[in-house]
């Protein structure tokens, strides 16, 4: 912002005005991420996760609501990191990118799985089983069974 004292002036004398000017930059646009949808798994470190856009300059980002346990959103360059801690059903995130043109948002989904099972093993492989029989009890008619 500056402020520029302009005056006009003819043969009956002159007048003045204060001139605040105040020049923004372009606002950001289109802010897309690297990685949208993004699943990851819990305890294994993400690869970052970059956003790029058009317009102007972006000067900080946000996120709304707060991303899962263990990722970050860095506030100058926007990019998601981390190593996720907590199972996270999928869900959007809102990005925000900022500068002094205005703003734009990009919606953000995030899952976070767990572990997949692995090694799979039983103690007794290969296993054999005796089929037990099933009570067969007889039925007569006439005088009854003594043995």
């Amino acid at each position: 912002m500056a402020t520029y004292t302009i005056t006009a002036t003819n043969t009956g004398g002159s007048a003045s005005v204060d001139l605040v000017i105040t020049v923004n930059d372009r606002p950001p646009t289109g802010l897309i991420y690297s990685t949208n949808p993004a699943a990851y798994t819990k305890g294994v470190a993400i690869t970052a996760n970059s956003p790029a856009s058009g317009g102007g300059a972006v000067v900080s980002y946000a996120v709304t609501p707060a991303l899962p346990a263990g990722l970050s959103l860095d506030l100058a360059t926007g990019i998601v990191s981390g190593t996720p801690t907590a199972i996270t059903a999928s869900a959007v995130y809102t990005v925000t990118a900022t500068n002094t043109g205005g703003s734009t948002t990009a919606a953000l989904t995030i899952a976070v799985n767990d572990v997949a099972p692995s090694s799979l093993v039983y103690s007794t492989n290969p296993a054999i089983y005796v089929k037990l029989i099933t009570a067969n009890s007889p039925s007569s008619s006439g005088g009854p069974v003594v043995s």
